[in-house]
Parts: C-alpha cells; sequence; structure tokens
C-alpha cells in the first residue's frame, strides 16, 4: 500500500496507465485486428482514455472502491482480501465508465448507446478483471514495494 501521496501518485500512474494501454490493445485487435495502423490506433486512443481514467479515478473510484470495500463482511486485516475485493470494485467501476466513455466517442450519444454500452462492458470485464488480478496489479505493487525499500 502507499505510504505517502507521492507512492498513491506513482502507484495510481502506474495502475491507470497500465490499465488503459491494455484495455486500449485489447479492444482495438477486437475491432480492428492486427494490421495497418494498428500502433497509430493504440496512440491516437490511449491519450484521451488516459485522461479521462485518471481524472474517473483520482475524483471518484478510488474513493467509493476503499468505502464500498470497508463495507463488505471480509477480515480486514488480510491485506490480500483487502486489496482483492478493492481491486475487484475498481475495476467493475472503471470498466462501467470507460465503456460508457467509449462508447460516446465511438458511436456518439444516441439511441443505440444503452445497447452498444452493455455490449462494450460485457466484452471490457472479460479483459480487465485477469488483467488487473494477474498483470497490472501485481506488477503495480512489485514497482511500488522496490520504491518503498529505496527509501527505507
Amino acid at each position: 500500500m502507499p505510504q505517502s501521496r507521492k507512492q498513491d501518485a506513482v502507484f495510481t500512474l502506474m495502475m491507470v496507465g497500465m490499465m488503459v494501454l491494455g484495455m486500449n490493445v485489447y479492444n482495438v485487435i477486437l475491432h480492428s485486428g492486427i494490421g495497418p495502423g494498428f500502433l497509430a490506433q493504440i496512440a491516437i486512443g490511449a491519450g484521451p482514455a488516459f485522461l479521462v481514467a485518471l481524472a474517473l479515478t483520482v475524483v471518484f473510484v478510488n474513493r467509493a472502491a476503499k468505502a464500498l470495500t470497508r463495507l463488505m463482511p471480509i477480515n480486514k486485516q488480510s491485506r490480500w482480501q483487502v486489496i482483492l475485493v478493492t481491486s475487484c470494485f475498481m475495476m467493475a467501476m472503471m470498466v462501467t465508465l470507460m465503456s460508457a466513455y467509449a462508447t460516446v466517442i465511438n458511436n456518439g450519444l444516441n439511441s443505440q448507446f444503452l445497447p452498444a454500452w452493455g455490449a462494450a462492458v460485457s466484452l471490457n470485464i472479460l479483459a480487465a478483471l485477469p488483467m488487473q488480478l494477474l498483470i497490472v496489479g501485481p506488477a503495480s505493487r512489485l514497482v511500488l514495494r522496490a520504491i518503498q525499500s529505496r527509501q527505507g
């Protein structure tokens, strides 16, 4: 767990950056495949999506996930239970919100928004859950531990 504001900022930037990049790659492959313009599509979408995801995380999702975790009937003394539950809440909220963002960006806000958003959420959760729990979360915590061990 981050022990200072600086560590929290670094941890948040790592988590958001890796999730946005990973989900952007997943969605480009899902919708366009790997072909000409693959890297350009990823680069074009990643910047704005990163800014939106970072703002959502800092302003709303981080606090909401932690508050919901405190309400859960888990062993709060178990670091891993708290991490797992918080990560799942954050992932679920971010998939829901970022899928809405992507749906509006790609299709606009029209009569097909709700079905397109629902489809996006159902596809994105399939990649986001394992990515968060198996790759991004552990990698971010590993880097955070390295930072913490260097600082003292």
